[in-house]
């Protein structure tokens, strides 16, 4: 089959016991969009908040850019959090195909 086999992925791959996360919502949302320490994407002192000009860094590779690459669809749901500074920064242009949910918190 050509979609990932969750069955196989729990017996043969790696299981996470232990889950690190931010105190603030756009920094964990940023390392888990790009796979990436918060301090490597920019957003390590607090949330973005709506009037800043900035966002998840455009030549940050996010892992639904990977994803779509390599023939997934890809939907997100919920809170972005990640920038909304330009069009470029917004969920369908950092890899989802559709998105379902809000800019900010």
């Amino acid at each position: 089959s050509s979609g990932i086999n969750a069955e196989y992925g729990s017996s043969e791959g790696v299981i996470l016991e232990n889950h690190y996360v931010m105190p603030q919502c756009s920094a964990t949302r940023a390392s888990l969009m790009s796979g990436r320490h918060a301090i490597r994407t920019g957003f390590w002192y607090g949330n973005l908040k709506c009037t800043e000009e900035w966002g998840l860094p455009l030549e940050e590779t996010t892992i639904p850019e990977m994803l779509r690459r390599n023939g997934y669809a890809t939907h997100g749901v919920g809170k972005w959090h990640c920038g909304m500074y330009t069009e470029g920064h917004t969920p369908g242009n950092r890899g989802f195909d559709t998105w379902l949910g809000g800019y900010l918190g």
